[in-house]
């Protein structure tokens, strides 16, 4: 092997977390990630709302997402993200379903739909969901001030409400191209506040936050994240 970290982007078949595993175990350094849009919708999705459906790779059958929840369940899908790819709804309800744009807005419902759909339900349990979308990515890309609240780290965190239950409209949501494909979808749980860095940047369904606030960070690969991947370091806890 080279000895190169290998990781999986937008994983939409079983087979591909199938293979995933089969390279751990012979040594390689590779993970995989899915998108809650793989989770959620199925190609019908392509029927009900045309061009907004659209995404790559595409939506699947309804036996793949069965067959990803279950990987998601037992440790072989590493971490799950929005694969944000917004575009204005002019580009995406065309005619031509060949012509419309591919991507689809997600980050703000991602926690919500997440924990709506897997710990709500009794998927998966709470630490797992935290591995998922934040343990999990820092561990694996090497941010270790990120995904832990202790002394040195970035103090990010959200104050989550587990108990709301609320409709999901597009119409109020942040996005600026004003659409979601989870329109009118019932969810349970709702991020009451968000903070970054002990600085409260989103309350009251509204964001406080500057361009400013942001920071670039580059990539490391020199954490000792050999054991990430493992279904060992995953919890089972199901609470």
């Amino acid at each position: 092997w080279s000895g190169a970290r290998l990781h999986m982007v937008h994983g939409t078949l079983p087979r591909t977390f199938e293979l995933i595993e089969w390279n751990r175990a012979k040594g390689v350094r590779a993970s995989g990630e899915t998108c809650i849009q793989y989770l959620l919708l199925t190609m019908d999705a392509l029927r009900e709302q045309g061009g907004r459906a659209k995404c790559n790779p595409p939506l699947r059958s309804q036996e793949n997402v069965d067959g990803l929840w279950r990987q998601v369940q037992e440790g072989l899908v590493d971490i799950v993200t929005s694969d944000h790819s917004p575009y204005p709804l002019h580009r995406k309800e065309t005619d031509d379903i060949f012509e419309a744009y591919a991507g689809m807005p997600g980050v703000e419902t991602l926690g919500t739909l997440l924990y709506s759909e897997g710990v709500a339900t009794g998927r998966i349990g709470l630490g797992r969901f935290l591995e998922l979308v934040s343990a999990g990515p820092a561990t694996l890309f090497g941010y270790s001030q990120k995904g832990h609240l202790e002394a040195g780290a970035d103090g990010d965190f959200v104050v989550f409400d587990p108990d709301a239950e609320w409709t999901l409209d597009e119409s109020k949501m942040h996005y600026a191209v004003g659409w979601s494909p989870y329109h009118g979808r019932r969810v349970r749980g709702r991020v009451v506040s968000t903070w970054l860095r002990g600085r409260c940047v989103y309350k009251d369904h509204a964001v406080a936050a500057t361009p400013t606030n942001g920071r670039f960070l580059p990539a490391r690969d020199d954490d000792d994240r050999s054991s990430y991947g493992s279904r060992e370091s995953y919890s089972n806890d199901r609470a």
